[in-house]
Formats: structure tokens, C-alpha cells, sequence
């Protein structure tokens, strides 16, 4: 799926530049409306981040 390799790079963006968390945010608020598939993946990666702030 393309979805996996996006949210690798989002998050490497996030920890490199706290301004990216915004564009982190805004893509887990698109994902969670595309379904219960993408949302396990969001939730993923945002246990994964959320630690960094």
C-alpha cells in the first residue's frame, strides 16, 4: 500500500521539524476518514510520535 511509506516519511519529517507535526496531524485527520483499514495504521503512528512531543 502507498499509505505505509507515506506515514514513514511523515513521521521522519516530524522528528526532524517540529513545524511537519502539522502536516502529521492533518494527515491522520484524512486517514481516519477513509476507513477502519487506514485508522489502525494512524494509530500506529501516532503512539509512535506522540512520545516526541
Amino acid at each position: 500500500m502507498v499509505t505505509l511509506p507515506v506515514l514513514v516519511t511523515v513521521m521522519v519529517y516530524t522528528i526532524t521539524s517540529p513545524a511537519a507535526f502539522t502536516v502529521l496531524t492533518s494527515a491522520v485527520l484524512f486517514m481516519l476518514r477513509l476507513g477502519n483499514l487506514s485508522n489502525n495504521c494512524v494509530s500506529e503512528s501516532v503512539a509512535v510520535t506522540s512520545p516526541l512531543y
